[in-house]
Protein backbone atom coordinates (compact mmCIF):
# COMPACT_ATOMS: atom_id res chain seq x y z
CA UNK A 1 0.00 0.00 0.00
CA UNK A 2 1.41 3.52 -1.26
CA UNK A 3 0.58 6.65 1.05
CA UNK A 4 0.83 9.73 -0.63
CA UNK A 5 1.98 12.66 0.99
CA UNK A 6 3.77 16.08 -0.14
CA UNK A 7 3.14 19.21 -1.73
CA UNK A 8 0.42 20.07 -5.13
CA UNK A 9 0.84 22.78 -7.14
CA UNK A 10 -2.19 24.32 -9.53
CA UNK A 11 -1.78 27.67 -11.40
CA UNK A 12 -4.48 29.56 -12.77
CA UNK A 13 -4.72 32.11 -15.56
CA UNK A 14 -7.20 34.79 -15.46
CA UNK A 15 -8.63 36.77 -17.95
CA UNK A 16 -6.70 39.94 -19.59
CA UNK A 17 -7.18 43.50 -17.60
CA UNK A 18 -6.46 46.87 -18.06
CA UNK A 19 -3.60 48.08 -15.45
CA UNK A 20 -0.64 50.92 -15.95
CA UNK A 21 2.77 49.17 -16.60
CA UNK A 22 5.41 50.41 -14.56
CA UNK A 23 7.76 49.98 -17.84
CA UNK A 24 5.42 51.19 -20.21
CA UNK A 25 4.13 53.91 -18.49
CA UNK A 26 0.75 53.58 -20.28
CA UNK A 27 -2.47 51.43 -19.52
CA UNK A 28 -2.30 48.38 -21.20
CA UNK A 29 -3.43 44.85 -21.46
CA UNK A 30 -2.00 42.49 -18.48
CA UNK A 31 -2.50 38.85 -17.74
CA UNK A 32 -2.95 37.84 -14.03
CA UNK A 33 -1.55 34.25 -12.94
CA UNK A 34 -2.23 32.54 -9.71
CA UNK A 35 0.39 29.88 -8.53
CA UNK A 36 -0.35 28.24 -5.20
CA UNK A 37 1.01 24.99 -3.45
CA UNK A 38 -0.76 22.96 -1.13
CA UNK A 39 -0.22 20.16 1.29
CA UNK A 40 -2.09 17.04 0.01
CA UNK A 41 -2.73 13.70 2.14
CA UNK A 42 -3.85 10.55 -0.13
CA UNK A 43 -4.57 13.71 -3.20
CA UNK A 44 -6.36 15.46 -1.61
CA UNK A 45 -5.43 19.22 -0.73
CA UNK A 46 -5.07 19.96 2.92
CA UNK A 47 -3.82 23.41 3.28
CA UNK A 48 -1.90 26.02 1.31
CA UNK A 49 1.28 26.44 1.48
CA UNK A 50 2.50 29.04 -0.87
CA UNK A 51 0.14 31.35 -2.81
CA UNK A 52 1.88 33.86 -5.43
CA UNK A 53 -0.04 36.42 -8.32
CA UNK A 54 2.18 37.95 -10.61
CA UNK A 55 1.26 40.13 -13.99
CA UNK A 56 2.65 39.97 -17.20
CA UNK A 57 2.25 43.27 -19.55
CA UNK A 58 1.09 41.65 -22.82
CA UNK A 59 3.56 44.75 -24.47
CA UNK A 60 6.29 44.89 -23.24
CA UNK A 61 6.67 41.54 -21.22
CA UNK A 62 7.61 43.17 -17.84
CA UNK A 63 6.58 40.89 -14.71
CA UNK A 64 5.40 42.55 -11.73
CA UNK A 65 4.19 40.77 -8.00
CA UNK A 66 1.44 41.47 -6.50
Amino acid sequence: MQIRVGPDSNTFDHPNEPWNCETCSDQTEHTRTESTTKFALFGFPIFTIRSKTTRKCTVCGNKAKD
